[in-house]
């Protein structure tokens, strides 16, 4: 994060960031980005703290994890009827932010939390933990992470005294590549996204696009496809609000009026939802999506 900062900083023709794409990456830019007047739209940050530090140039339009982790929470207490549940995440901002809120709100709502535990990511095992966490029998696994882990995760719970436990993932965890590591075994385990969007003339013809491009429909790879697009498109708009063709015939953009021009967006809609950022950058209040593996597939819960 912070090597991609400094060679965009030092780039005069780069004007606006649409990312960063991870809260670590983003809590590393943030800073450098701040310094130069280098305004960031992030469609997939979502640890809670980053709006907290006082930059005028970060806002993002998902989710916050604070919203994630109380509605995953609530879910699996008052939906699924979950009374134990043993939290895991993978040390990182997004994983561990996310997990020990969802811990604390579970708690909260009268669930007993039997484990908050970090482990190393990209391990390639990690039964000797999942054993240890069996024997406190949790009725769930919840995991702030991304796919590689939870895809290893998953596998092992079949064989750690765990395959009757479910395993409840995040917007992390969500895509085609958790699905390809984990088969069968990612039967009846729980994600999160953002809310799918309407399907809108535009939402229909970004589709059509994105599927000729890459040849996967967007949202298969990653939730975040409608919220990448919104972004730059977002930016682009305000840059040419606030451009200047200047006498010599160069298109000039004042820093500090793009940075202003961001932050105060407002009601504006793209593809993925309506956003306003003022007054800190969290455009969207909106929680999650949950998702449940059916048949190799994931289908819509909530």
């Amino acid at each position: 994060g912070a090597a991609v900062a400094n060679k965009f900083a030092a780039d005069g023709t780069v004007v606006g960031v649409a990312g960063h794409l991870f809260s670590g990456a983003s809590f590393a830019a943030a800073p450098i980005y701040e310094e130069v007047g280098i305004p960031m739209l992030s469609p997939s940050a979502t640890n809670p703290d980053l709006t907290k530090q006082g930059f005028r140039v970060f806002n993002r339009i998902p989710f916050t994890d604070a919203l994630q982790g109380a509605a995953a929470a609530d879910y699996m207490f008052n939906e699924l009827g979950l009374t134990k549940v043993a939290f895991m995440h993978d040390g990182e901002d997004y994983g561990k932010g996310l997990a020990e809120i969802a811990a604390a709100e579970f708690e909260a709502l009268g669930g007993e939390v039997v484990e908050l535990i970090g482990v190393t990511s990209k391990e390639a095992d990690y039964s000797p933990v999942l054993t240890t966490i069996a024997a406190l029998a949790p009725e769930a696994i919840y995991f702030g992470g991304y796919t590689q882990d939870a895809g290893v995760i998953t596998n092992n719970m079949k064989t750690t005294g765990l395959e009757n436990a479910v395993f409840f993932g995040c917007d992390g965890t969500f895509g085609a590549d958790y699905l390809s590591r984990t088969g069968d075994n990612a039967e009846g385990s729980y994600h999160a996204t953002p809310r799918t969007p309407p399907q809108t003339p535009e939402k229909t013809a970004f589709d059509e696009a994105y599927l000729a491009a890459y040849g996967v429909g967007p949202g298969e790879l990653s939730p975040f496809s409608w919220n990448s697009y919104d972004t730059t498109t977002a930016l682009m708009t305000k840059v040419t609000e606030v451009a200047v063709l200047g006498d010599d015939g160069a298109l000039y953009i004042p820093r500090a009026a793009l940075v202003d021009g961001v932050r105060n967006l407002t009601d504006w809609t793209g593809i993925s939802g309506t956003y306003s950022c003022p007054p800190v950058g969290d455009c969207n209040i909106e929680g999650p999506q949950f998702w449940v593996v059916e048949n190799g597939e994931f289908v819509a819960v909530n």
